[in-house]
């Protein structure tokens, strides 16, 4: 019985499910890249493989900054989706315990099935997209990647989505059903001891963090001459320390940047402010499109104050580069997308509710395209802030003992990543139009 209602529930709410698996695809051939690179460099030897070993443990730290944060987030996002869901099965007799492990199993297969092809899909682009961004420094070193790399990429996403799904799983089955099917929040004794473990959670991650962050900074002047390799880092690492604030410092600093357009101004866009800035999942999919902007700007500027320390060209990227970052920007912007899906697909009723009230289709067609431009700008704001940061702590640790350090704030990498986020959330918010229209005819 229990497993027939996994299965069901599976076929019939398909479309949600499915922006789990899209990222969990996106993960999974994403990783393939530094599969490839590391793989290519064990039968490798000489000045070779030492750099690719070096470029390939470069892009596995990109590459798990943006995996972790991205697929968990989605995750995590997909299970809080399905809350009325989950109270109903408790209504009709399904135990709690059985509510938190049929979500936990619904989660690791949607997982596997979409970390599986796009293991596939990389095993094919892997090899073929390191050949061409390495060949010009590196020459022909036989890219190639085999089944053990796909099997370990697609171990590595299954695992990180399980573990983010444990927690929310859990809180599936041990909430009441009156408040899953009424979206009521929890007592105030529940909702303190909650936060309360959630805070705990997060200062020692930031501290962890901010460490490290400190570590990079002290080692920063002492690297320069062999490269800087501290640079690349010190960005990612800052990057994942403002995403673990989480999606209620993402709402608040959406409504404070909104507050700034007055309400007579536009109906639908104050209604994308009030869904962005305070309902549950509104700004979920401000931290993914973070780490997609993030990610790129702040390495690029990271970087470039290093060379200019080192005397070196600023500003000019490589095929290196491009290996770096083209993953993990590319599967941050999918999560982006995943998660504005997830929440057009939970927001049905609330749609209902703003029509009856005599809301017509543009406006809320257009509350769509606002929410997306809400989230994405607020991702810009956020990386802007990671960006400054990077760039001051450098030439602070810098400017010291290398006069030739240059302030670096170049602002086309910025302006290309949110337009690939910007086209990305549109696109998903234009793709809801239409049911939009559909229902108001009913």
């Amino acid at each position: 019985m229990i497993a027939r209602l996994a299965v069901r529930d599976l076929r019939d709410s398909w479309l949600l499910w499915s922006a789990a698996a899209f990222v969990a695809a996106a993960g999974a051939f994403v990783a393939l890249i530094p599969a490839t690179v590391i793989e290519s460099a064990l039968p490798v030897r000489g000045v070779t493989s030492l750099a690719l070993l070096a470029i390939g443990g470069t892009v596995i730290v990109f590459t798990v900054v943006s995996v972790v944060v991205v697929t968990a987030s989605v995750a995590r996002a997909t299970i809080d989706a399905r809350r009325s869901t989950f109270g109903l099965w408790q209504v009709s007799g399904v135990l709690p315990r059985q509510v938190a492990l049929v979500v936990f199993a619904q989660v690791a297969l949607v997982a596997v099935l979409g970390a599986v092809p796009g293991a596939a899909l990389g095993l094919w682009f892997g090899p073929g997209f390191a050949r061409e961004t390495l060949a010009a420094a590196l020459g022909d070193f036989g890219a190639h990647v085999g089944m053990a790399g796909a099997l370990v990429a697609v171990a590595v996403v299954v695992a990180v989505v399980c573990l983010a799904a444990i927690p929310a799983a859990r809180r599936a089955g041990q909430t009441p059903p009156v408040r899953l099917l009424t979206d009521i929040d929890e007592s105030n004794g529940d909702r303190k001891l909650g936060r309360a473990r959630a805070l705990a959670g997060k200062v020692v991650g930031a501290a962890v963090l901010v460490l490290i962050v400190y570590q990079l900074i002290v080692s920063l002047p002492g690297s320069v001459d062999e490269g800087g390799s501290q640079s690349l880092l010190i960005g990612p690492v800052i990057i994942t320390l403002l995403c673990l604030s989480g999606r209620r410092a993402m709402a608040t600093l959406a409504r404070a940047w909104t507050a700034i357009v007055p309400k007579s101004w536009s109906i639908s866009f104050f209604l994308a402010r009030a869904d962005v800035s305070r309902s549950r999942d509104g700004a979920s999919a401000v931290i993914p499109f973070v780490v997609s902007i993030g990610l790129p700007v702040t390495f690029l500027a990271g970087t470039s104050v290093a060379a200019s320390a080192a005397g070196s060209p600023v500003g000019n990227s490589s095929g290196g580069t491009a290996l770096i970052l083209f993953g993990p920007v590319l599967l941050a912007a999918i999560g982006g997308g995943a998660a504005l899906l997830l929440r057009s697909v939970q927001r049905e009723r609330e749609s209902s509710v703003l029509h009856s009230l005599g809301a017509g289709v543009s406006v809320l067609g257009v509350q769509r395209l606002w929410e997306a431009a809400i989230v994405v700008v607020s991702a810009a704001l956020v990386a802007i802030f990671a960006l400054v940061l990077t760039v001051v702590t450098e030439v602070t640790a810098l400017s010291a003992a290398y006069s030739s350090t240059a302030v670096y704030l170049d602002g086309r990498p910025l302006i290309i990543t949110v337009g690939l986020c910007l086209t990305v959330a549109l696109s998903v918010a234009a793709s809801g139009v239409p049911a939009i229209a559909r229902r108001s005819r009913k």
